[in-house]
């Protein structure tokens, strides 16, 4: 009976222990959780986005997140999640602005109009579209649809 006792310990401790780090990457790929390590991480990330425009990209990821770093555009991409199949895909992530002013995807150059709390672009004869908002200052949010 003891031992039966332990091991239903053991279960509900690894379940609980699986549940929390399910429960943490879903909050780590999220706009919620991507928003919030900002806001407690921003010197250090933005440490690494700088250092990304002056040298280069050293590493193609921080915590966790793909990084893309784009010169021309001066704008470092942190890619929070990415889901779907081709003519179905979506991103979101955060991206640093040197400049301050919303970019497109991917250092793209797009017409955004403004649109709720940020700005939109639609792409005219498609379904392509991109939404993103300012998070503080050089910092914001996006995400796309293809």
């Amino acid at each position: 009976m003891k031992r039966k006792k332990k091991y239903t310990k053991v279960i509900l401790v690894l379940t609980a222990l699986i549940i929390a780090y399910i429960s943490y990457l879903c909050i780590l790929h999220s706009e919620w959780g991507a928003k919030c390590y900002l806001n407690s991480h921003r010197s250090e990330i933005e440490e690494f986005a700088l250092a990304c425009l002056e040298n280069g990209l050293q590493e193609d990821s921080y915590h966790g997140w793909q990084v893309d770093c784009y010169k021309d555009n001066e704008q470092v991409e942190f890619l929070v999640s990415a889901s779907g199949f081709g003519s179905s895909t979506s991103y979101t992530g955060i991206y640093y602005s040197a400049r301050n002013i919303p970019l497109g995807f991917q250092g793209g150059n797009v017409d955004f109009v403004p649109y709720e709390n940020g700005w939109r672009w639609k792409e005219g004869n498609g379904d392509n579209w991109q939404y993103t908002e300012r998070i503080s200052e050089n910092w914001f949010w996006f995400e796309i649809h293809f």
